[in-house]
């Protein structure tokens, strides 16, 4: 990896600032020793468009300063050397000299490490938790990843490109045989998703397509507009536009030979599960669509209610995670409401001021809240605070699986299951169930904290995989009858 590309967690709905807004926990009274140093530590880098990126750190103090490693699991970059020198003062300094980088930080009295990742112009907040003895090495396992040999065709295809839409590029799996087979394209979440959706080195999409493939189905899955190979610029797409390429897509793989159209469907993953009903929603030839933790409020509402649930898994006093709430809610409100991003710009810089001044916070925390707040203010995320897919839902009458873990913190169940159940009541083939002990990455969790995503070997759990498979089976059945083989 030549430079780290900021941000990319792909396969979810972003907690977009709720990471970025943790706790501000008092700095140590002492100086620590710098042996406290030593040891695994993870975070969340937090980018432009609020989009974040997992960072694991192996750092170990010796004779001649600081040395380490450092991860980026969801871009496949593991073992990129670190070297700094011990903390001076409390504070601390890590050379990334092969990404052109330096991370300066502070250690804190509840042993957490909070300062700004520098690279080129950007400055963005980092703020590191210590893991268990062990965590970095077992978070790069990933049992469930696919290796060859395959029993199914994998093709490298394109497709697009008309009336001014992006070209976009994808992978096609087609089952052994003739066909026809039922078909599904899959929509990855918010972030610049790659094709896998791989998030925290999971790579979600490929377990799915995989897994899909193997029991007879042929599955598209494609990089977002602007990311990887696709054409198009990411930076200034909507919602909409997602939807739009979802579309592309489903019309594309039901011309290819081989697929059956009139058993053709979608499969959308937290803001792709927002964009499949707008998908459907315009095209008849849809037959059926699951929707993995997807939101059944409009994105105000979720991030809000998200932005409680990660602070309070974070930890933190009552007080401050109230005042936060209170901050978001407003930062929220002017985001979606303007027009204009320097006047929202303008308008958050005062709420944070006053936000910092209240809670005494030091400069270099308020500095980080504004930086995250202005790296939020973006086209993606003006179109998903103020989209309501309740009436999308309603119009749908074809058969929906919506799944959402019990532990997702992100898309809570509490929230968005009575919201997706009262939006498809009228479906009569509709179905909305709650995924027991699952996560936003439909991993089994103990928290459901982002997290502690990179810390399960675990990519996506097996009985929830066989409830799709199976569901899938029962609306599209194989030209030719088997049990479920995961």
């Amino acid at each position: 990896m030549g430079s780290l590309r900021l941000p990319e967690i792909p396969g979810v709905l972003t907690a977009a600032l709720a990471l970025s807004l943790g706790s501000a926990p008092a700095l140590a009274a002492a100086i620590p020793g710098p042996d406290l140093l030593t040891g695994d530590w993870g975070g969340i880098l937090t980018g432009p468009g609020g989009l974040q990126l997992n960072v694991l750190l192996q750092l170990r103090v010796g004779p001649d300063g600081v040395v380490g490693r450092l991860a980026s699991p969801q871009q496949g970059a593991f073992d990129i050397p670190v070297a700094g020198s011990p903390p001076q003062g409390g504070e601390t300094l890590l050379d990334v000299p092969s990404l052109h980088a330096e991370f300066r930080g502070r250690l804190t009295a509840d042993d957490k490490l909070e300062g700004i990742w520098t690279q080129g112009a950007a400055r963005l907040p980092l703020n590191l938790t210590r893991l268990s003895p062990g965590a970095v090495a077992a978070s790069l396992d990933r049992p469930q990843t696919p290796h060859p040999p395959f029993s199914y065709r994998i093709v490298q295809v394109k497709f697009g490109g008309e009336a001014g839409e992006p070209r976009l590029a994808g992978t096609l799996t087609l089952p052994e045989g003739q066909g026809p087979f039922p078909a599904v394209v899959l929509i990855p979440g918010s972030g610049p998703q790659t094709r896998d959706e791989t998030v925290a080195g999971h790579p979600i999409f490929w377990v799915l397509a995989d897994a899909l493939s193997r029991n007879g189905f042929a599955v598209l899955r494609y990089d977002k507009r602007g990311v990887g190979q696709s054409g198009g610029t990411y930076a200034e797409a909507t919602l909409h536009d997602f939807a739009q390429d979802a579309r592309t897509a489903a019309d594309w793989l039901g011309s290819q030979p081989g697929v059956d159209r009139r058993r053709l469907g979608l499969i959308g993953h937290s803001e792709g599960g927002l964009a499949a009903p707008l998908a459907a929603a315009k095209d008849p030839a849809i037959a059926f669509m699951v929707l993995l933790a997807a939101p059944g409020v409009d994105g105000r509402r979720l991030l809000a209610a998200q932005g409680r649930l990660i602070e309070a898994a974070n930890g933190g006093p009552p007080a401050m995670l109230k005042a936060q709430d209170a901050l978001r809610e407003k930062a929220l409100r002017a985001i979606a409401a303007s027009a204009n991003p320097a006047e929202a710009r303008a308008q958050i810089a005062t709420l944070v001021a006053a936000f910092a001044r209240a809670q005494s916070l030091p400069l270099a925390s308020a500095q980080q809240l504004q930086a995250a707040y202005d790296a939020a203010d973006t086209p993606w995320m003006r179109s998903f605070l103020t989209y309501d897919p309740a009436p999308t839902l309603r119009r749908l009458r074809l058969p929906v699986l919506a799944l959402i873990g019990s532990k997702d913190l992100q898309v809570p169940a509490a929230l968005n299951l009575p919201a997706l159940r009262a939006a498809l009541k009228d479906d009569p083939e509709a179905t909305v169930e709650e995924s027991p002990g699952l996560n936003h990455l439909f991993q089994t969790a103990t928290t459901g904290a982002p997290a502690e995503y990179g810390q399960i070997s675990e990519t996506f759990s097996p009985l929830a995989l066989k409830r799709v498979l199976d569901w899938l089976r029962s609306v599209a059945p194989r030209t030719s009858a088997a049990k479920t083989e995961l």
